[in-house]
């Protein structure tokens, strides 16, 4: 009976931990932001900075340039709760391709993975590079009609 627990304990262990390796796995990449919302008045947040997540093994970089990895901050995750460092997000959606994490009552971030956003020929276009990185246009959805604007950082 003994053999038995501790066999099964070490098969829902190893499960377990297969489980949160693999959304570890699926976290490191680099995302780029599609939208926000302000979920304190449910409106999409009037947002278009240019944000990018490049998770690595412990690190995550918040990035405004596409050219740079600024902002370093620590990152953990754990069942479906990311901390990036002092604040935690509930991951809603990971797939291969989007992220969507949130704040209860205060944000909600939709991001796409970048050599995804790469592969697609029509959404985001690359306008130009900094440093070896593309940079996008932008491009802000209110309600039915789509507002294009295109912001270039270039060096100074």
């Amino acid at each position: 009976m003994t053999s038995k627990f501790c066999l099964s304990l070490l098969c829902m262990l190893l499960t377990l931990k297969a489980g949160l390796c693999q959304g570890n796995k699926a976290l490191t990449k680099s995302w780029i932001k599609r939208e926000i919302y302000d979920l304190s008045n449910n409106q999409n947040a009037d947002d278009t900075a240019y944000l990018r997540y490049p998770f690595l093994k412990k690190d995550v970089y918040i990035c405004f340039n596409p050219g740079w990895n600024d902002n370093e901050r620590q990152w953990n995750l754990s069942g479906n709760q990311l901390s990036i460092g002092m604040s935690t997000y509930t991951i809603e959606n990971l797939t291969d391709s989007t992220l969507t994490i949130f704040i209860e009552g205060f944000r909600r971030i939709v991001l796409d993975d970048e050599k995804y956003l790469n592969q697609k020929a029509e959404i985001p276009r690359v306008v130009d590079q900094l440093d070896g990185e593309p940079v996008y246009e932008a491009i802000r959805r209110t309600y039915n009609s789509v507002i294009k604007k295109t912001y270039i950082a270039r060096s100074i």
